[in-house]
């Protein structure tokens, strides 16, 4: 079976121009699989496209296609705020903590915090970048309960070069009010060329008080993220899962 870039997908349109999109990579499934894309109309859009797409050499085959309304309870509920990143004011998204999460030599030159067009974020740096931005969210989730995380990502060209810390990772920690850690669930990313859907299981200990999602580059190259999705184990995921 040959590596393929094809995908399908939801596109809103405003005027034309594009106005949000959600793909879903196809390239994985030698056989008949089938996928759920669940999505949002944005307020301002003018006409919603579904698009089915193959730009190498290969077959592609797709049947039934359907389009329903969603009801809500088929609607995932996710537990982060603006997990889409679809509110960004002021050069950073909305409930998401920006801060320098490491650091290799001096205060500046910092990574790169970017919008990406649809529903997600970049952290980019290079050889000389020195202070490197994590972006995370905190919450109190129940004691004893388990969750999961969901989302998407990709890396670009990213290596460790001198002095950096090893780091292009997606994870979940967990504190108690002491601010000690009580558990760690970190995905490392640093190879994923393309968009790829991720999924953390974790479980929240006795005693933690803070549970935090942290997205985190901290050597060169670029890591993208999207569509992060928070639940507790048991309901159905973004992918139906």
């Amino acid at each position: 079976m040959p590596t393929l870039v094809v995908k399908g997908g939801i596109w809103h349109h405003e005027a034309g121009e594009p106005r949000a999109q959600k793909m879903e990579d196809l390239s994985g499934d030698a056989e008949w699989t089938k996928h759920r894309i669940t999505f949002a109309v944005p307020a301002d859009a003018a006409s919603t496209k579904v698009v089915i797409f193959l730009s190498e050499t290969g077959i592609l085959g797709v049947r039934k296609v359907s389009v329903t309304k969603a009801k809500p309870s088929d609607l995932p509920e996710s537990l982060l705020a603006n997990g889409d990143f679809s509110n960004w004011p002021d050069g950073r998204p909305n409930n998401w903590t920006v801060e320098i999460g490491a650091k290799n030599g001096a205060d500046e030159p910092k990574s790169e915090v970017i919008r990406v067009d649809d529903s997600g974020l970049s952290l980019r740096g290079t050889g000389s970048t020195t202070a490197w931005h994590s972006v995370s969210q905190s919450l109190s989730l129940g004691e004893g309960k388990a969750d999961h995380l969901e989302f998407q990502s990709r890396s670009n060209h990213v290596r460790r070069q001198g002095r950096q810390h090893d780091n292009c990772d997606v994870g979940v920690m967990i504190f108690d009010a002491n601010g000690k850690r009580v558990g760690t669930s970190i995905k490392d990313l640093s190879r994923n060329s393309d968009w790829r859907r991720h999924r953390i299981d974790f479980e929240v200990p006795p005693g933690a008080d803070k549970t935090e999602v942290i997205i985190f580059l901290s050597k060169t190259g670029e890591l993208s993220v999207k569509n992060l999705l928070l639940s507790e184990a048991g309901s159905r995921g973004l992918h139906g899962s």
